[in-house]
Formats: structure tokens, sequence, C-alpha cells
């Protein structure tokens, strides 16, 4: 059902919107390594280091902006206000909407600029395994838990996480999603979440 709603629930498919945000992208060493700098150390420029990266983080970047859409393809976002420690230049305001998909309905889906097969899109009960793993009881509505990864024996670029779909339109309430596969090197993993808005439509109200 999640599936063959998809469309209906898209943010981006049949109708207007407009919303303002507020984006923030903290850059910081990675604290194993920190924790790792024995508390015992003598060496002044290691302790320096080490309480350099407690009081503060290395890079901060926040950004707010309004954004208005009308479909088809009538999209315009107006950057409000950014800040962004260390540099001064505007092209950094948009970076954290940049790292991910607006929403998770598209049939493909872009994580750091690579795209992996949404476990929503048409197919996907073939390409995805799906466990249902828990069922909670919400007034009139229902959500369950559900967790998916690609089937054994399929290759594609693929994830893994668990989705939380409302039995209100079968539509998305939380989804958390990383790469099946990992081949960055990196640790990656997003997390989105939606409200029912105006008693109309599910929606997309915070990206981490």
């Amino acid at each position: 059902q999640a599936i063959k709603n998809r469309k209906e629930n898209h943010p981006l498919k049949n109708d207007a919107f407009t919303y303002s945000s507020y984006s923030k992208f903290i850059f910081d060493v990675n604290p194993e390594s920190i924790a790792s700098i024995s508390d015992t150390t003598t060496d002044s420029t290691l302790i320096e280091f080490r309480s350099f990266f407690d009081a503060q983080h290395l890079f901060i970047l926040e950004s707010s902006s309004d954004r208005t859409f009308t479909p088809p393809y009538r999209d315009v976002e107006e950057i409000t206000a950014y800040k962004v420690s260390g540099f001064s230049n505007p092209m950094f305001s948009t970076f954290a909407n940049s790292m991910q998909s607006f929403s998770f309905y598209d049939v493909q889906f872009d994580l750091l600029g690579e795209k992996y097969i949404n476990p929503l899109a048409t197919g996907g009960l073939r390409r995805y395994l799906f466990i249902l793993e828990d069922t909670t009881f919400n007034q009139t509505d229902t959500t369950y838990t559900i967790y998916y990864r690609p089937r054994k024996g399929k290759s594609f670029n693929g994830m893994e996480g668990r989705m939380y779909i409302n039995t209100n339109g079968f539509a998305i309430e939380k989804v958390i999603a990383k790469p099946y596969q990992d081949t960055t090197g990196m640790s990656i993993e997003i997390i989105q979440e939606y409200e029912f808005i105006d008693n109309y439509k599910w929606f997309p109200v915070k990206l981490s």
C-alpha cells in the first residue's frame, strides 16, 4: 500500500506549498580519536588540541530559506540568511540541503551525490526484503515499523534501515536509511520525519 500510494504522498506531486526552513551543518573531529589521547599525556600540544575540540566545533554552517513550489516545475527557494564559521561565500548556504533528497518518495534517493534505488519504488517488493517488526496503535491510526534491506542475490545500489508507515494514507511517518554496502569509507545514515499538515497531507518536517 505504501508503494501504491507513493505518488499520492510525494510532497512534490499534486499540490503547491510554501515553507520556511532552518538548516545546520556541524563538522567535528571523530570523538573517538580525541578520546584516544591519553588523559595523562604531558604533551602540551596534544592537551591544547583536545581542549580546543572539547570546547567548540571545527566548522558550523547555518542557513534559513523560504521555498515556494507550484507543480509541476515551478520551484523557487530564497536564502534569507546564512552564517558560516570561517567562510563568507554564500555558495555554502545550500550545502546542508544538498546532502540528501528532500523526501523519501523519489524512485532514486540521493545521498551525498550517490543514487540509491528507493525501496518504495515500483518493483520494490522484488528488490527488497521487508520485515514487520512492530505495530503501534495511535487513536484512529496505526504505525507499522518495517525493517528493509536488499534481497540476497540482488545486485543494485540499495539501502537498509527502517520505515514507519502510517495507515492514514499509508504514508511515511519516519524513515531511517543508510547504504547497504558502504563503498565510501564513511558511516552515513539519514533520518527523515513527517507530519500530517493541516489534516491534509504528510510533509517532511525534519531531515537529519
